[in-house]
């Protein structure tokens, strides 16, 4: 199985990821093609350390599989991953408008 599909309960095989929360953030400096481009990882900080070191042992393409293959291909420059705390804020009310509408 591609390691990047993984269910949303489990980072790899032997970390459970529910409810970690994470983001990677990706730069190029020209069309993504082209390469050289920047990546980061960001971590909850209330995640596990095993939890922590799964999420960027999985962007640093050491597991395989095809999505991080071809990121760390074309984002070849990695940041040091950060661990800081992550909210997420849902107002279900601007889901549901019509876009160009108030």
């Amino acid at each position: 199985m591609d390691p990047d599909y993984t269910e949303a309960a489990g980072i790899t095989e032997d970390v459970d990821g529910f409810g970690v929360r994470f983001a990677r953030l990706y730069w190029w400096p020209g069309a993504i093609h082209e390469g050289n481009g920047v990546r980061r990882t960001i971590v909850d900080e209330k995640a596990s350390k095993e939890q922590r070191n799964a999420l960027i042992a999985l962007d640093s393409s050491q597991h395989g599989g095809t999505y991080s293959e071809i990121f760390a291909a074309v984002c070849p420059n990695l940041i040091e991953a950060l661990f800081a705390p992550i909210t997420l804020t849902v107002d279900l009310r601007l889901s549901v408008r019509e876009r160009g509408r108030s």
